[in-house]
């Protein structure tokens, strides 16, 4: 019993001396942004100061720890505007994004906010009280996500999603490969607004895997979420 004490003592201790080196870096460009991140460890903040952030691609990337999180959040939520050609991918272990609206404008790429880089994925990340509001592309035929969950472990929460008129899911869910189905992803509490009828398939609210996994067990967690008016197809989710 004395050697379990010191040990939680200890991990204790370790978790404290690693809260109290943590740092919180304001940035207000995407080059300090793009110079900042690099140099984030487990517990750091970086804070996007407020204002319209315009045709920015941000790429948030890290290794955090289950207990030290690295965050990126705006300097106050719901006065960060992402604008213009805009997206944000996310790649590394233990991230977590607050507080960011994107509005007036599109993705460039196909995702708003995709949990990868490239090939690097990201696990054991959460993206919360984020805001996605009227970011079409122009050409309703052009197909693009708002956000694209891949890797494991990951969380969607307490995000706004409403006013989507181009081609393509609000949300997906997508598998890395056929030998990595069990996600364990988790899609709770969100408002999934207004989606008006696309007129073809490929305007689901969620989707979760594809036709050639549908067999297999994904482990994703639909959870209390609130939808109006999703007309964008048949299918909800």
């Amino acid at each position: 019993m004395k050697q379990r004490n010191w040990i939680i003592i200890g991990l204790l201790l370790a978790l404290t001396w690693q809260l109290a080196q943590a740092k919180e870096y304001p940035v207000a460009t995407l080059e300090e942004f793009n110079t900042t991140v690099p140099r984030l460890t487990s517990g750091d903040v970086i804070v996007l100061k407020n204002g319209v952030w315009n045709n920015v691609e941000l790429l948030f990337s890290g290794k955090g720890s289950p207990e030290a999180p690295i965050t990126l959040r705006a300097e106050t939520p719901g006065k960060v505007s992402i604008e213009g050609k805009s997206n944000l991918k996310l790649s590394g272990e233990h991230l977590r994004v607050e507080g960011l609206i994107f509005r007036n404008g599109y993705t460039p790429s196909s995702s708003v906010i995709e949990f990868r880089n490239k090939n690097e994925v990201a696990n054991n990340c959460i993206v919360s009280n984020c805001v996605i509001e009227d970011f079409n592309n122009p050409d309703k035929s052009r197909n693009d996500f708002w956000i694209q969950i891949n890797g494991t472990n990951n969380r969607v929460e307490y995000c706004s999603l409403t006013g989507k008129t181009n081609k393509g899911m609000t949300l997906t869910v997508r598998l890395d490969s056929l030998t990595s189905t069990e996600t364990n992803h988790h899609i709770y509490r969100n408002y999934f607004g207004k989606r008006e009828p696309l007129g073809e398939n490929g305007g689901e609210t969620i989707q979760i895997g594809l036709s050639q996994t549908s067999h297999l067990n994904g482990w994703t967690k639909v959870e209390e979420n609130f939808f109006e008016q999703c007309d964008g197809e048949l299918e909800i989710i």
